[in-house]
């Protein structure tokens, strides 16, 4: 999701809103307006997250301030209660962040054939046929592009990853 939200602000705004800010408010008005979601699955959520997170990248580009998102009013306190808020630590947003800079890194470096394709998919989770109409290419193309752009996709994460892991660490030091 952080990836989405970043290629929603483009390279113009990236360095101007944040991103964790973004998803933070995101994340603050969906739990607000809860209980008016659908929940019929994942991908529907998922939908709604993302509306919600280019609606608030809108008011901050509008709003020309960037950095700082104005949190949404609250709700009068009518509405039924849905369960706790989720905590998220400070490790887990940066373990987020550090795997949507993994997803990004590996994205960039697919070859030009396959990028877009596999973004259209993973990111967007356009099926195939629609990928093939957007593109203007026969389903068979886009398939055979898709399989072997998601292998590589894969591929290139797994090596980030494994990178990563070993990097030295400040406990390595000691």
């Amino acid at each position: 999701m952080l990836v989405r939200v970043e290629a929603a602000l483009g390279a113009r705004f990236r360095g101007q809103v944040g991103v964790d800010e973004i998803w933070r408010e995101t994340l603050l008005r969906t739990w607000r307006v809860r209980e008016s979601l659908d929940w019929s699955g994942l991908p529907a959520f998922r939908r709604q997250l993302l509306a919600i997170a280019e609606e608030v990248i809108k008011e901050q580009l509008e709003d020309g301030e960037g950095g700082r998102v104005t949190p949404m009013p609250r709700r009068s306190s009518g509405s039924v209660h849905a369960g706790p808020i989720a905590f998220t630590s400070p490790a887990r947003a940066s373990a987020d962040r550090e795997e949507a800079f993994a997803m990004r890194y590996a994205l960039d470096r697919l070859s030009p054939e396959f990028r877009y394709v596999v973004w259209l998919s993973e990111f967007e989770e356009l099926s195939p046929q629609t990928i093939a109409e957007r593109l203007e290419l026969d389903l068979p193309e886009v398939q055979d592009r898709l399989r072997r752009g998601t292998i590589a996709f894969r591929h290139k994460l797994r090596t980030v990853r494994q990178e990563k892991a070993a990097e030295p660490t400040e406990e390595t030091w000691f």
